[in-house]
């Protein structure tokens, strides 16, 4: 017989793995005193009693002065010291919030008034966290879903975006996720704009298709009972011939169709205007090369920019998103502008370079003279 057999469950604490870190405000107003302003440790962690369970952050803030090198040498020590203060902390008796990621703030800061006293002049507060990775609720839309166990990756093209395949599809696709390196709480919004586009744009050419979206039980579900899904990432079509970056690196002595590609571009981007969206994005590594040597572009969320690609009336906006779709259309045209120097530069026939470099000057040109997309197209099939 178990000794806890007709007992309570036990509430369980389980630290998460590589979630411990320590911060350190240094004194600027003396250099040769070599001490701190305070200090910041952080850990998350799990508690488990009986049939729920919370995910939390725990950041400790000390307002008092730690010689430097004892900070140094002691950073192992420290860790298990703060995990066994987190152990004597009653989670039970705190509201934990349901369903998210719980902050509770400890301090010894007694003028921060929202803080609530606990013995040794420690405070304390909760609150969202608002570092957490955001799952949002999915509630359908058309689109088959796939469960996240079934994901493994493999290549990573770029920062939370993978190569995997799908064995009951018997299938490779290109996997983007929520969870992605370097995360921050916009990702998401950007990944659900995406995903709002792609369904608009089902079976529209010259766009990247998506296959599927991929599902999961929400990671930070309180009781364990309960049923709901969050949107954890898209599957794409997977393209094996790269992106036009990847062509315009190689320096291959094969031609390229780039007239022909610029004209699919061009013709892809106006297909977006026309549904009032913009891609503020576009560039080399943002268009894939087909099976059929077609170009098709991806990254269509609207919401993500590279600042080098930026028109120059765009150029110091601090969202360029939030702009009017005249304005964003502008961008992109200027964006379609610099692609076609950069196709110009790698063409090796001299009457395509020479059309090619007309046309981006005219899309580059100052607004209001710039010129349109569909003037641009004609100017190119001709």
């Amino acid at each position: 017989m178990a000794l806890n057999d007709g007992l309570p469950a036990l509430p369980e604490l389980s630290f998460i793995r590589r979630s411990y870190t320590e911060k350190y405000r240094k004194n600027n107003g003396n250099e040769n005193q070599q001490q701190d302003e305070g200090s910041i440790y952080r850990t998350e962690l799990i508690f488990k009693h009986i049939n729920r369970k919370w995910h939390v952050k725990v950041t400790l803030t000390l307002k008092s002065m730690i010689q430097l090198p004892e900070i140094n040498a002691k950073w192992l020590q420290r860790k298990k010291d703060f995990e066994d203060l987190c152990r004597c902390i009653n989670f039970s008796g705190i509201p934990l919030l349901e369903d998210t990621v719980t902050e509770l703030i400890l301090s010894n800061d007694l003028c921060d008034p929202e803080l609530h006293l606990l013995p040794q002049s420690i405070r304390f507060r909760i609150q969202e966290d608002p570092e957490r990775i955001r799952f949002p609720l999915y509630d359908g839309g058309g689109i088959p879903t796939i469960d996240w166990s079934a994901i493994q990756k493999g290549q990573e093209f770029a920062a939370g975006v993978h190569k995997v395949y799908i064995k009951e599809r018997n299938q490779h696709c290109v996997y983007k996720e929520v969870d992605r390196p370097l995360y921050e709480p916009h990702d998401t919004e950007v990944l659900q704009q995406e995903l709002r586009n792609l369904v608009l744009l089902r079976n529209t050419k010259g766009i990247v298709q998506i296959l599927a979206v991929v599902i999961s039980a929400n990671p930070y579900q309180t009781d364990e009972r309960k049923d709901s899904e969050v949107l954890r990432g898209i599957l794409l079509e997977y393209h094996p011939y790269g992106t036009l970056q990847d062509l315009l690196r190689s320096k291959s002595e094969t031609s390229y169709p780039w007239r022909r590609w610029a004209v699919q571009v061009a013709t892809a981007l106006n297909l977006l205007h026309r549904h009032q969206l913009s891609h503020l994005d576009l560039k080399p590594a943002n268009i894939v090369v087909s099976i059929k040597w077609d170009a098709l572009l991806i990254d269509i969320s609207g919401l993500a920019v590279t600042q080098e690609w930026l028109s120059p009336e765009m150029a110091h906006v601090f969202a360029p998103w939030e702009q009017d779709i005249g304005s964003r259309i502008q961008n992109d045209v200027s964006a379609f502008g610099k692609l076609l120097s950069r196709m110009a530069d790698a063409t090796g026939n001299h009457q395509e370079a020479q059309l090619l470099k007309h046309v981006a000057s005219l899309a580059t040109a100052e607004v209001p003279i710039r010129i349109s997309l569909l003037d641009a197209i004609s100017m190119l099939q001709n």
